[in-house]
């Protein structure tokens, strides 16, 4: 009979851990991210389904190969993966993985060792963040702050050829651009007349009067 229930724990046991197993497997293979495991030896021991299509490679082949291989800077990989396992974690480590096709990706890795149960240290596990969009959208807002500071250069360059005064005023009443003309009339620079008022200047005339 003591038997008979030590084979039933047993079977319940590796059932449970299957089941762990399994739903641990499903989860990695759920995430939109490419997750990785990465040995002592800089080798990848697992990978999802995710770092399969980021890097055109299958998983065969992904195991066991060079974690640092698929990167446009092996070195840099290299070191990320050792500073994880030298200080435990790292978080947001940039780096661009390539494709099979030669296309890149800007990523940002968080990475942490996984022990066993022994509290031994058995590798890295790695999450990868696709930054392109993030890039891009950088890229088009700077490109947006080029172009306006392009047009208030020629605006700039277009009232002050006219020979009369010219401004424009915030709802404060106060100064926010002014012309050249304007900076001759009151003997001021732009940047001593930006942020006044005309109640400022009348001022100003009157205590040199």
């Amino acid at each position: 009979m003591k038997n008979f229930f030590n084979r039933t724990g047993r079977k319940k046991l590796k059932a449970d851990m299957r089941a762990a197993s399994l739903y641990a497997r499903n989860f990695i293979e759920a995430s939109l991210d490419p997750l990785v495991t990465i040995s002592a030896e800089g080798k990848i021991t697992d990978v999802n389904k995710a770092t399969e299509q980021v890097t055109g490679v299958s998983r065969e082949q992904l195991i066991g190969s060079d974690f640092a291989n698929y990167f446009t800077e092996p070195g840099k990989a290299k070191e990320g993966y050792k500073q994880v396992f030298s200080q435990g974690i790292v978080r947001d480590y940039p780096l661009t993985l390539r494709n099979a096709s030669g296309r890149t990706t800007d990523v940002l890795y968080n990475a942490s060792v996984y022990k066993n149960e022994a509290g031994e240290v058995q590798g890295v596990f790695a999450v990868a963040r696709d930054i392109n969009d993030r890039k891009l959208a950088e890229i088009e807002s700077r490109k947006k702050s080029e172009e306006l500071q392009l047009l208030s250069n020629e605006l700039e360059i277009i009232i002050d050829s006219i020979p009369g005064l010219v401004f424009y005023k915030d709802t404060n009443n106060r100064f926010i651009r002014v012309n050249k003309y304007m900076c001759d009339t009151y003997k001021m620079s732009k940047k001593q007349l930006e942020g006044t008022s005309i109640n400022d200047l009348h001022s100003k005339e009157q205590a040199q009067a």
